[in-house]
């Protein structure tokens, strides 16, 4: 007989690193807004299409769509969660809460769901949206909203680096010591989990989602490239998230929506902003020059060698050798514009 309130111990939270559109649980559960798809919904819905499934109606923003072998999930979730632009760690955190109701409401016996992080495609700390995804879930077993048998809640990321971060973030692994990004690549282990009890266990995780916004954010310019992603997880956010600031920035090949309009937004209620300065960039320059007429706080970076393009006078700028370097002047600049009140 089925356990009507499960306890977070019971249910396993996976990181897996696999394409969501090929792997296989009892339902999949995805966001959309009443206008659009964006991120790997789009993909589902034009498989779901080209099946004659009808993918837009929807009631009180919920649809379920039974696949009919179109997927390996016989249930596929979509749920309406409004414009992108809105879309923060407090969303991030009801999405979860708000799936786990919904299909218990709907198929109250599945065992295995799975869904995609909500929140770094729309330039969200993705560590944050992370936790308040766990948070979120969370809520809804603590409120005995859970289906009954839930015993797997699968977490997807196609890109193995992330994959390994997420982990990290749940506890899962510790940051390799030597900051070698090939070897955390290596140490990643598929279909590993943690129970539910364990990703909300310290008090970080347990308020993500219902506190995030009342942290200081650190915005960063900087270029979307492999090359960068150390500068950036390891020498920026990592630092910044030790401060307790949450670390946001917006890839502009991907961002779904006005790019420029939300650029300024993120810049403007940003604490400080960061900008990698150490290769020429428009867009780079473009949210740097943005942050300069608007006078919010600044720390500009490049890598020793390298030469500024544009006059930094007057600038607070550091000039890094390595990524371990880059880390502890970080979170020096950022405690001592706390203790200086630049920023809160």
């Amino acid at each position: 007989m089925s356990n009507p309130f499960k306890s977070f111990g019971e249910i396993e939270i996976r990181i897996v690193c696999a394409d969501a559109l090929e792997y296989s649980a009892d339902v999949f559960v995805v966001k959309r807004n009443f206008r659009e798809f964006f991120g790997v919904a789009i993909e589902f819905a034009v498989r779901l299409s080209e099946a004659d499934h009808n993918v837009w109606t929807e009631t009180n923003g919920v649809r379920f769509i039974s696949t009919a072998g179109v997927f390996a999930y016989p249930l596929v979730l979509f749920l309406e969660v409004g414009p992108l632009i809105d879309f923060s760690y407090p969303n991030v955190r009801e999405f979860a809460a708000r799936a786990l109701r919904e299909i218990r409401a709907k198929a109250p016996y599945v065992r295995h769901i799975a869904t995609t992080a909500q929140g770094p495609g729309v330039g969200l700390d993705e560590t944050e949206a992370l936790l308040a995804l766990c948070a979120g879930f969370a809520d809804a077993v603590r409120g005995g909203d859970a289906p009954p048998d839930l015993s797997v809640i699968s977490l997807l990321e196609r890109d193995q680096s992330r994959a390994v971060r997420f982990r990290r973030a749940l506890g899962q692994r510790a940051a390799s010591r030597d900051l070698d990004r090939e070897e955390t690549r290596q140490s990643l282990v598929p279909e590993t989990g943690i129970s539910l009890a364990a990703s909300v266990a310290n008090p970080v995780a347990s308020r993500a989602g219902s506190r995030s916004n009342q942290k200081p954010v650190v915005f960063v310019a900087m270029p979307f490239s492999e090359e960068f992603d150390d500068t950036f997880y390891l020498g920026i956010q990592d630092p910044a998230r030790q401060e307790g600031f949450v670390c946001e920035r917006i890839d502009h090949d991907v961002f779904a929506g006005d790019i420029v309009e939300e650029m300024k937004r993120r810049i403007e209620t940003a604490s400080v902003v960061i900008g990698e300065i150490s290769l020429p960039n428009p867009n780079v320059y473009l949210e740097i020059g943005y942050a300069w007429g608007r006078e919010r706080p600044t720390l500009l970076l490049i890598k020793e060698g390298q030469r500024p393009s544009f006059d930094v006078q007057g600038r607070k700028l550091i000039i890094y050798r390595r990524i371990v370097e880059l880390r502890d002047m970080i979170r020096k600049g950022l405690k001592a514009m706390r203790e200086q009140a630049i920023v809160c």
